[in-house]
C-alpha cells in the first residue's frame, strides 16, 4: 500500500512538472514571437496605462531586449521544472533548485494577488483589454502555476 502511495505521488509530481514546463515553454515562445515582430496578443499583454510609454513600443530596441530577457527567464524556469520532475539533470546543488522553486511559487502567488491597482485578483482598475485578460487568463494562470508548484515542492 505504501509503495502505491509513493508511486501515485511521484506521478502527480511528474505530471505537475510537465504541465509547468509546458506552460513556461508556451509563454516563452510567445515572448520570442513578440521579439521577432509578431503582434498577436500584444495589445492586451500590458496595462493600458503603460501602452503609451517608450518601453511599450514593440519597434524599440529596449522593448525587444526586455522581452527577450523575459523569454530567457521563462525558459530557465521551464528547465527548473524539468529538473524537479526528474527529466533533466542539474548543474547546481539541489538546495538551490529547492530555493528557486520556492521563489517561483512566491512570485506567482504575489502576481495572482496583484499590485492592487493594475493586475491581480484585487486590482482596482478593471477597464481595458489588459484588465479583461488579467481577470480571465493571467491571474488564474498565475494561481494555477502557484498550486502546481506547491505540488512539485511537496
Amino acid at each position: 500500500m505504501q509503495d502505491k502511495q509513493i508511486s501515485y505521488l511521484d506521478n502527480m509530481i511528474t505530471i505537475a512538472a510537465i504541465l509547468l514546463a509546458t506552460i513556461f515553454l508556451c509563454i516563452a515562445l510567445l515572448h520570442i514571437y513578440w521579439v521577432l515582430g509578431g503582434k498577436w496578443g500584444l495589445n492586451g499583454a500590458m496595462p493600458d496605462a503603460m501602452k503609451n510609454s517608450v518601453m511599450a513600443d514593440p519597434r524599440r530596441l529596449g522593448f525587444k531586449i526586455a522581452t527577450l530577457l523575459v523569454a530567457i527567464g521563462l525558459l530557465l524556469v521551464m528547465y527548473l521544472f524539468l529538473i524537479q520532475g526528474g527529466m533533466a539533470s542539474s548543474p547546481v546543488s539541489q538546495i538551490y533548485i529547492k530555493y528557486a522553486t520556492y521563489s517561483v511559487a512566491g512570485i506567482f502567488l504575489l502576481r495572482a494577488i496583484g499590485d492592487f491597482k493594475y493586475c491581480g485578483f484585487f486590482k482596482r482598475i478593471k477597464e481595458g483589454d489588459f484588465a479583461a485578460n488579467d481577470t480571465k487568463f493571467f491571474s488564474p494562470l498565475c494561481l494555477l502555476i502557484f498550486v502546481l508548484t506547491i505540488i512539485v515542492i511537496f
